[in-house]
Order: C-alpha cells, then structure tokens, then sequence
C-alpha cells in the first residue's frame, strides 16, 4: 500500500520537521511518496533511501497580479491530480490547511487525513495572505471540505476545539507531538563558535513570533546581565528587526545566525530559551528547549497543555514582565536550576516515539477501514 504524503517544502520550519519524521516512520510500514508544491527550495531534513520524492514545478507569475493566488492553487490541484492518478495511492495525508483544501478538492478514491498545526483564528486574520489567498477562501473552504477527511489531525486540543467550532461534523482527532530525545542527545554536543554566555530564541522570524518583544525586553535590562541575545532563524521579520536592534544601539549584543537546522547545541550550551510567541501550534522547539535548556515563555493559546507555569511565563505582549524574567534567571541560579528540572520532568511523556506510533496505529485504521 502506498501513503502519499503533502507539504510546500522541507527547508526549515517545525511542520517540515514533523513531516520528515512521519515519512521516515511510515516508511517500514507503507511505500511512502512525499510530494513537494515547490521544487526550488533545498531539503534541509534527511530522509530514509526508500522514500521518494517528488516535486511540482514551480510557476514563474507575477505575484501582483489580482487573483494570482487563486491561479497557482488551480494549478497545484491540476497537478495533484495527476500525481494521484500516477501512484494511485491507498492514503494521502496532508500537511496544513492550504495542502489540506488541495487534498480533499481532487476526486480519488484514496482515503484522506488532514493535519491540522496553527490555530485558525489567529493565523486567518484580515489582513492576512496566505499562499497569497485571503482568510475567507480558508475558512470557507475549511467549513466546506473538513467533513470529507477521514481524519482531522489537531496538534493540540485548543486547535481541535477551534476546528471543531467552526465544523463540527468531523472526525477530529487531538495527537501531540513528540521530541526524539536520543537525536537531540546526540546533537547537544556539537562544537559552537560562541565565544560569550547567552540567552537564546530560535524561531521563524515574523511577528507571531513576538521577537519585537523579545528585543524590546532585551533592551530594557541589557546592561545588567552578562549575557548577549543570540537569535536563530529567518524570515520576513528580519529587516525590521535588526532596524530595531540598531534603534536601541544593540548592535553588538544581539546577534542574528540566521538558519540553523537542528540547533541542538546552542539550545544546550544557552544560559536558558526564550519563546514570546503570539500563537504557536504544538511546537516541537518548545519540546526540545524543555529537554535540553530552560525555558521562558509567552501564555499562547494552548501553551498549558505543554508548559506549567512556575513563575516562568509571562502574558502575551507583556515586555516588562518579560525584561524583568530575563532579569531574574539570567542573575538567580538556584531559581534557574529549579526550573530545569522540573521542565525536564514535564517534556518526559512527549517523545517521538508515542507520537509516531499514535500515527502509525491512526494510519492503520483509516487503511483498513
């Protein structure tokens, strides 16, 4: 039986993480095609031999032109289509909403699974584009399809609970995901060119991510801690960003890396993490900064069902709250320490290996009927 797996591309990012682990899973199990909608982006994940790889060509447009966003997804469906009646394949299991609509719009008699991995409403704003399509083309498109799946795969119960609000009649599904503790052990030890103490953030750079507020906080305490802000990460944020970071003359004491794929050992050898996300899914860096850092975090929706809150959380936007917890654990290191080892305690249930089985047994199910 073949399971062909959808995403936009393996460069960097936590969906392109989860998705490589699946296909290396699925992989004993299934033959396992995993096709990409943009062939001009490196893989940045491993994947077994045996898994292959295909990749829709990506159309040379004019970004500017009205409804092009509508042109490209057409154009993707067309060519789904086609890879679908290639393989013929017994699952397609889709990655995120976008892939998810181009899922459950082609005819096949495949069975279908969706993967749900953002909250919807505070991804889909107003303002917001998508794959250059606005928010009403997802939430009407959601509504419409989600009932098709044979599954709808929600990363966390928040998540679950939103779909499920906006279509009820769907067999939704609430699966964690999971850290593979024995790959971060292996990757901690690698050799950093840092010469200085730091805290640490890593993260797509964009402003759900909140590293404006994580620069203002910096800003306000900077002269009385010893540590530099190292930030890991690209995006559309960047720019402004480092304009803010020269606003504040810091040009020296936070520095950007820009990507680094699996960043473990600057997550191990970081005085501690800071994650002042807007919104985040289930974040598989928060998983791995539990297990191998300390972490300081923003109270996100959905953030309960990972982190406890031992005074080490702070709400969302609030940057004083923020300094003065930099403050804090940057200078007390009994309180540090306790922290650790109680996140360390919390991160133990979600391992790759549950939330990989969770999926194979899914899998089987759906298959099997």
């Amino acid at each position: 039986m073949r399971v062909l797996i959808l995403t936009q591309n393996l460069d960097t990012g936590g969906v392109q993480k989860s998705v490589a682990m699946l296909a290396n899973a699925l992989c004993k199990f299934y033959d396992c095609t995993l096709l990409l909608f943009e062939d001009n982006k490196p893989m940045q994940y491993s994947l077994r031999e045996d898994i292959e790889v295909r990749a829709i060509a990506t159309l040379e447009v004019d970004i500017c032109q009205p409804d092009i966003g509508r042109e490209i997804f057409s154009y993707r469906r067309s060519e789904l289509s086609k890879v679908v009646d290639s393989l013929e394949p017994s699952l397609i299991f889709s990655f995120e909403d976008y892939h998810n609509i181009l899922s459950l719009e082609i005819d096949s008699s495949a069975k279908r699974i969706v993967s749900c991995r953002i909250s919807l409403q505070n991804f889909y704003t107003a303002s917001s584009k998508i794959h250059l399509l606005d928010s009403d083309f997802y939430f009407q498109h959601i509504r419409k399809l989600y009932k098709k799946a044979d599954a709808v795969v929600c990363v966390s119960q928040f998540i679950k609970n939103e779909v499920l609000d906006l279509c009820g009649d769907i067999n939704a599904i609430n699966l964690y995901n999971g850290v593979d503790q024995q790959r971060l052990i292996q990757g901690q030890d690698k050799i950093i060119e840092v010469g200085f103490d730091y805290i640490l953030h890593v993260g797509r750079l964009h402003p759900q991510k909140g590293q404006e507020d994580l620069i203002r906080a910096y800003a306000m305490i900077h002269k009385q801690i010893p540590q530099k802000l190292v930030i890991i990460g690209d995006g559309t944020s960047k720019d402004e960003l480092m304009c803010l970071v020269e606003t504040f003359a810091l040009a020296e004491k936070v520095i950007f890396l820009g990507n680094i794929n699996e960043p473990y050992h600057y997550m191990k050898k970081a005085k501690f993490c800071i994650i002042p996300s807007h919104q985040e899914g289930f974040s598989n860096t928060v998983l791995e900064m539990m297990f191998l850092s300390t972490l300081l975090a923003s109270k996100y929706n959905g953030y309960n069902e990972i982190l406890h809150d031992y005074g080490n959380l702070f709400d969302i936007g609030d940057v004083e709250k923020l300094a003065a917890l930099i403050l804090k654990y940057s200078l007390d290191t009994e309180a540090l320490s306790g922290l650790k080892h109680s996140q360390f305690i919390d991160v133990q249930p979600f391992t790759i290996e549950k939330s990989m089985q969770n999926y194979i047994e899914l899998i089987g199910t759906i298959i099997n009927g």
